[in-house]
């Protein structure tokens, strides 16, 4: 009797902890889903900290004589939110103007740009009726419209997303706020973070944040640097060939840049797609062009800036850009990949646990491990600079 009880009160407490567990999920996710905008104005703080926070780090590095370094720190920050504002002002100043002129010039020759589609597609049509009756049902007209719906839905729902978040202007104004106050104390910040975790863990989650700040720092730098470099090439090769809109067009392949795979995709899609209008040879090469420009960007630039930190599969990285646009629209397909990044590690250090997984100098096989005095003096010097 009290064996068959005793399996009773069993089968009840796993059935209680199981409620329980997926009670606490949902009410997190709950929370989340109701504070995203909330989220996701801490997270473009962040960015934006993690693309400052070196040339704050650089004006501290050599103390001045006669101020405090918490002083300099403040002075230095304020300096490089001053820098970044003006140059910002300056560069909507300067290209305002050309920017309203082409944007004015689209508008009024959007009509025939749409009317020599048509005939370009008249052409396609033509040629699709010499193929063969396989080869026309692979290629059939229905398929293409779905697909073209499905894109143009997307593209529509991710933009909607996106206005509806920039709907939210206290969020908006909280960004600056919370980047200066990042730059301004993220050691301080760093200290609190790890202070919060039981002193058996500090180290290690001092290494998780530190991996952490890798990941993210990487990244915002490394997509900055792509950034320029797309609007800067594209804009120069769009100008040798006499290409119509150059500023417009670069500034798109510069911003739309930000999102990983995707973006690159839908700039080169435009641009190929206006200058097979302008001439078919200039839409071929500008095609042959945007193929050169993603493989160099992918194999000799991105492993240089972003390195081993961010190697997601590309299926992977559609994937989540996908959920993060389902969420929080065209910021959130910015912010998917390094998430993602992060997760995995978080995944692979506290679940997969290979033997081999070292997370900057901390490794994962054994807790003598993790006390070795080898190991203690990396991440020692790591809590100094944090």
């Amino acid at each position: 009797m009290m064996e068959a009880k005793s399996r009773v009160e069993s089968v009840f407490d796993l059935i209680w902890g199981v409620g329980i567990r997926l009670v606490l999920l949902f009410g997190i996710g709950y929370f989340v889903y109701r504070v995203r905008a909330v989220i996701v104005a801490v997270l473009l703080a962040a960015v934006l900290t993690y693309a400052i926070l070196p040339l704050v780090d650089f004006l501290c590095r050599y103390h001045v004589r006669g101020m405090k370094r918490r002083t300099q720190r403040v002075v230095a920050t304020i300096l490089v939110f001053i820098v970044m504002i003006s140059l910002s002002v300056s560069f909507m100043l300067a290209f305002f103007g050309q920017i309203g002129v082409e944007v004015t010039g689209l508008k009024s020759n959007f009509g025939s740009y749409v009317a020599q589609l048509d005939e370009m597609m008249s052409g396609i049509r033509a040629w699709y009726g010499t193929l063969s009756p396989d080869l026309q049902k692979l290629l059939s007209t229905d398929n293409l419209g779905k697909l073209q719906e499905r894109v143009i839905s997307f593209c529509t729902a991710a933009v909607s997303k996106t206005v509806d978040w920039l709907g939210h202007v206290v969020e908006l104004i909280l960004i600056p706020v919370l980047a200066f106050y990042f730059t301004l104390d993220s050691r301080s910040l760093k200290r609190e973070f790890v202070a919060l975790a039981p002193r058996r863990a500090r180290r290690e989650a001092l290494a998780i944040l530190h991996e952490i700040n890798c990941v993210m720092r990487s990244y915002v730098i490394g997509q900055i640097i792509l950034c320029v470099i797309a609007g800067v090439v594209v804009g120069g090769v769009l100008s040798m060939v006499g290409m119509p809109y150059v500023i417009l067009l670069s500034i798109l392949s510069g911003v739309t840049r930000a999102v990983p795979i995707i973006g690159p995709i839908i700039a080169g899609v435009v641009i190929v797609l206006l200058a097979t209008i302008k001439s078919p040879m200039l839409g071929l090469y500008m095609l042959i062009f945007f193929s050169i420009l993603h493989f160099v960007e992918s194999k000799f630039i991105m492993p240089k800036l972003i390195g081993h930190r961010m190697e997601l599969h590309p299926a992977l990285v559609i994937i989540v850009l996908l959920i993060g646009a389902e969420f929080f629209g065209v910021l959130g397909m910015f912010l998917a990949a390094p998430v993602a990044a992060i997760i995995r590690t978080l995944i692979r250090y506290y679940i997969i646990k290979p033997k081999e997984l070292r997370v900057w100098g901390l490794t994962n096989p054994s807790p003598a491990a993790v006390d070795a005095p080898a190991i203690a003096e990396p991440i020692a010097g790591t809590i100094e600079s944090a």
